[in-house]
């Protein structure tokens, strides 16, 4: 049904958002980290594109560093680090339609970021900038 819509998601494992889910007054107490990633893992295989993205307005979630996070965590939920670089970027282009952006070539706008190290093949290279 997600894709037939043409739906996207935009799930919530940043672990400040896992932590209010999980509060005792939340009244979902059956949610936990664990189910998160395996939710994001299913719809993923079941090809539903998934964006990355952090609720950064709420209080104690950092910009920058939450981005960087909520990539890791996608690589935990079954996505390759590929993919998920692409769910901050090519992805939500895609969705939103906003025509030559999220890529990077000819004719196409683009905010580049140099990191030490190779993000396809560990996210974790995300965190070291160096322009």
């Amino acid at each position: 049904m997600l894709r037939s819509a043409g739906s996207a998601l935009r799930p919530f494992l940043s672990p400040n958002d896992l932590h209010n889910l999980e509060a005792p007054l939340s009244g979902f107490p059956n949610l936990s980290f664990n189910n998160a990633l395996e939710s994001v893992r299913k719809l993923h295989s079941a090809g539903i594109p998934i964006l990355a993205g952090t609720d950064a307005m709420n209080p104690g979630t950092a910009y920058g560093a939450s981005l960087h996070r909520e990539l890791e965590l996608l690589t935990q939920a079954g996505l390759t680090s590929v993919q998920a670089l692409a769910a901050a970027t090519s992805v939500p282009a895609r969705v939103f339609g906003l025509e030559g952006r999220g890529v990077i070539a000819p004719g196409a706008k683009a905010d580049l970021v140099l990191v030490s190290g190779d993000p396809t093949s560990d996210i974790r290279a995300t965190r070291q900038i160096v322009g």
